[in-house]
């Protein structure tokens, strides 16, 4: 008997565990949606003057952007039609490429791309995108009629700077962790045909905004051009264990210039490459306030942002219909009324 009772309180706290199981597991009712920001983001080229100022390490290249990063969509793009898109649902990314295997001649055996040409490439190369992420309109760029920052682009040419990137859109912004990067690159040209810009920024919020960017920036680099850098492990002739130059500060390397006539450290590489493309890279994390301008600076770029608070429209209310009982209702009480107009002509005749 007391086996019985145990086995009863068991299976009844089994029961009444299950649909708060049940609950935790399904989504939250009352959660919230993200919040919606507009953003608009300015990005320009420093003068050259400053390459000759800083130390660069000329083996960076641009990697492809992440697998989940967003293309910006054109003012007038779908995204189920446009050929930058591949869709997301497997089946039928297979029937879309098999369409066009069979409309475009196979191309021709090719050298492997590396560096930042493959990187370019990885940008024009259809991406496959859950097309729903672009529902309301988001991440379609805006008009140049919509731009909010203080900025002109023909003033800032004049001023020694060289615009690369300005584009204005609006977005849900993700908790931080959740949040997707955005593909960001211009349309003005390194010497060797690939977007003098590429990288990704992404926008996530938790107590603050946060706008993280990660940048390359691609840049011609004058005849005579030198620099320094340390050097990498397998350009070390010898293992510096107990070396004074191997323990030397970030700062302490900056302080050594490659004009100089002293001694190289063992540890730096001096520079002096034929003028080709170098790439330099700006990566920086900044916590915003929302309708605020904000400056990432970096000694080739800069970079101004501003996002503020979007709220959608809201779809207009459906008309509402009559119920049945409200028509049967508005029968009832017209039909007297009828019934009264057909006894005053039965009298007048």
């Amino acid at each position: 008997m007391i086996q019985q009772s145990m086995a009863a309180a068991t299976l009844l706290s089994l029961a009444l565990s299950l649909p708060s199981a049940a609950l935790a597991n399904d989504p939250d009712p009352d959660a919230q949606p993200a919040p919606w920001y507009e953003v608009e983001l300015y990005i320009f080229a420093q003068a050259d003057d400053n390459l000759m100022a800083e130390f660069w390490d000329e083996r960076i290249t641009a990697p492809p952007p992440p697998e989940n990063a967003l293309l910006l969509l054109q003012p007038d793009e779908d995204p189920n039609q446009s050929a930058r898109f591949l869709p997301a649902n497997p089946a039928a990314e297979t029937s879309a490429l098999a369409a066009s295997a069979a409309t475009i001649a196979p191309p021709q055996p090719a050298a492997p791309l590396s560096g930042d040409l493959a990187s370019s490439a990885a940008v024009s190369a259809p991406r496959v995108v859950d097309t729903t992420l672009y529902q309301n309109d988001a991440y379609r760029r805006l008009g140049e009629t919509q731009w909010q920052l203080p900025v002109t682009a023909q003033r800032w040419i004049n001023r020694g700077y060289q615009p690369l990137f300005h584009a204005a859109w609006r977005q849900p912004v993700s908790e931080r962790g959740q949040s997707l990067p955005i593909i960001v690159s211009s349309e003005v040209l390194a010497s060797d045909g690939t977007p003098a810009l590429s990288g990704v920024i992404e926008l996530s919020i938790s107590r603050y905004l946060h706008l993280d960017a990660d940048l390359y920036y691609r840049i011609q680099t004058p005849p005579g051009w030198i620099s320094m850098r340390p050097k990498g492990p397998d350009e070390l002739e010898q293992p510096q264990t107990s070396s004074s130059a191997a323990s030397l500060s970030s700062s302490e390397i900056l302080a050594i210039s490659p004009q100089t006539s002293e001694p190289t450290p063992s540890t730096l590489q001096l520079v002096m490459p034929e003028p080709g493309i170098l790439t330099l890279r700006l990566q920086q994390s900044r916590r915003m306030r929302s309708g605020e301008l904000h400056y990432i600076d970096h000694p080739m770029l800069g970079l101004i942002a501003r996002v503020t608070p979007y709220e959608l429209p809201q779809p207009e209310p459906e008309p509402l219909l009559p119920t049945p009982r409200e028509t049967a209702s508005d029968a009832a009480t017209t039909q007297p009324a009828r019934s009264a107009v057909a006894a005053e002509k039965d009298e007048k005749n």
